[in-house]
């Protein structure tokens, strides 16, 4: 999962990440440590959307400043309104992958050590 190092790697290491993704895991990912401070979560038999809106309910509160505890990056109407009304900021996808510093998430296939040429 290379995208779980370059988040790693432009999100400071205090902010706890959480990445939820729809199915069961991968064969040989269930308890895995794949960084410092990053939980991969599977959706199983739930949506990943509903996976997250259980977690934003059960965890977000509000800073003492007023600012949100919790960002949520979605480009899904429906979760950004729901997370919103839970206390949860939310960011499209946009906004991740120019902090990623690419115009598009690439990466190498299994068994090639780079990507393909253009």
């Amino acid at each position: 999962m290379a995208l779980i190092g370059r988040l790693r790697a432009v999100i400071p290491p205090a902010v706890r990440i959480e990445v939820v993704l729809d199915g069961p895991p991968e064969r040989g990912l269930r308890g895995v440590r794949l960084a410092a401070g990053v939980t991969v979560r599977y959706a199983g038999a739930r949506s990943a959307d509903a996976v997250i809106g259980s977690l934003v309910e059960a965890a977000a509160a509000p800073r003492p400043d007023g600012a949100a505890s919790i960002l949520v990056v979605t480009d899904d109407r429906e979760l950004r309104l729901h997370v919103g009304r839970h206390g949860a900021a939310t960011a499209r996808t946009a906004w991740l992958i120019g902090r990623l510093g690419r115009p598009a998430l690439s990466a190498p296939t299994a068994g090639r050590p780079r990507p393909p040429g253009p």
